[in-house]
């Protein structure tokens, strides 16, 4: 678990598939899965959303940077796909997020 989480940690901004996830820790996919979801009750790519938003997050609040560029620096590619994500973890938009700081 320790190897996933810091693998994570510090790439969140870049893309990487569950198999580069796995390898990086020397355990199956399926397996990889398992131990997520019995040590933090969720997969790893929810888990990497929840990072990605944080970091979103304190960008949001410490710059003036614009929601689409933070999007792409938390590695999102899709700047309606890091909305939806935001808005379903956060249950707000990113914007009304900045709005309130």
């Amino acid at each position: 678990m320790d190897n996933a989480l810091n693998f994570i940690n510090t790439n969140f901004s870049n893309y990487f598939t569950i198999d580069e996830l796995s390898e990086n820790c020397n355990v199956s996919p399926q397996y990889l899965c398992r131990l997520f979801q019995k040590h933090l009750q969720m997969r790893p790519f929810q888990y990497l959303a929840l990072k990605r938003i944080q970091r979103a997050k304190e960008l949001l609040q410490k710059t003036s940077i614009p929601v689409s560029k933070i999007a792409k620096q938390v590695g999102y590619d899709d700047f309606s796909y890091f909305c939806l994500v935001f808005k379903k973890i956060e249950g707000i938009s990113a914007t009304q997020f900045r709005g309130m700081w």
